[in-house]
């Protein structure tokens, strides 16, 4: 899969309105939900953490220096895709699929996302904390050493693992807990709406190299959590890592994890 940023670096930026609209009929995969199409009308005016919402937000409660470092639709772009309901999966679902028909109609909200976490004053970005990231399914199997995994997504981490732990107690099915050291990216606390979850945002194409692994996991942080819980430890690997904005071109080649590594120990951080 090719995976190629420098695209977006003559994409102009537009209107938020403008760039939302171009997505109106897109069919994606969410992870939660499957299959679904994008709806414009629903995500700009109703309900709470509608566009419209995300810019009243930007023009009158963002934080002053934020508000200073860009444009308000860049700001609320960003807003917009904390609150994860559609633009978050529609964003992430076509850049990780360049060949699909409406991959060039997303390119202008990634412009405004992107150019929103260029823009944000040092005090946002954070390195060498760990972090912590639940997802539905399982991506394969792990072998510690020689397994390395991208997350070509903009990707959400947590920094509290007890929160995460919460979450996972709710849930059933296989899932699985990425749990990386030394990460970076850009905490977004102030700027999200959901600002309890703690969460910080990592670039287009962070690479983790997989250090540890264990299936069936039965406990996270102390609470015990329904069975089909896989753990993921692995460390950030910033020369791996992929430039989104200006960097090079790149071609990932298959993610492979030739067998299983298992091990019994139970997550204690």
């Amino acid at each position: 899969m090719a995976v190629v940023y420098r695209c977006l670096d003559n994409v102009p930026v537009i209107s938020l309105r403008e760039a939302v609209q171009k997505l109106d009929g897109v069919q994606f995969t969410h992870p939660d939900g499957g299959e679904m199409t994008f709806d414009f009308s629903t995500a700009w005016g109703t309900g709470k953490n509608c566009l419209e919402e995300c810019l009243r937000w930007a023009q009158h409660s963002a934080p002053e220096d934020v508000r200073h470092a860009g444009s308000l639709d860049c700001l609320a772009a960003l807003r917009s895709f904390t609150a994860g309901e559609l633009l978050c999966p529609v964003l992430n679902y076509l850049m990780a699929n360049r060949g699909n028909a409406r991959f060039p109609d997303v390119v202008f909200f990634a412009k405004l996302v992107l150019t929103a976490l260029r823009s944000l004053p040092e005090r946002f970005r954070i390195s060498g904390v760990k972090g912590y990231r639940a997802e539905n399914g399982v991506k394969g199997t792990f072998k510690r050493g020689d397994a390395r995994i991208y997350f070509f997504g903009l990707s959400f981490f947590t920094t509290d693992l007890n929160l995460l732990a919460k979450f996972l107690a709710g849930t059933t099915g296989k899932r699985t807990l990425f749990t990386v050291s030394e990460i970076e990216g850009f905490n977004i606390a102030e700027l999200s709406c959901y600002a309890e979850e703690r969460e910080v945002l990592v670039e287009f194409g962070t690479a983790v190299d997989v250090e540890y692994a264990a299936y069936n996991v039965a406990a996270v942080g102390g609470k015990q959590v329904p069975p089909g819980l896989v753990l993921v430890k692995g460390k950030f690997n910033r020369q791996a890592s992929i430039n989104y904005l200006g960097g090079p071109s790149m071609d990932s080649g298959p993610v492979a994890f030739p067998r299983d590594f298992t091990a019994k120990s139970l997550l204690r951080e």
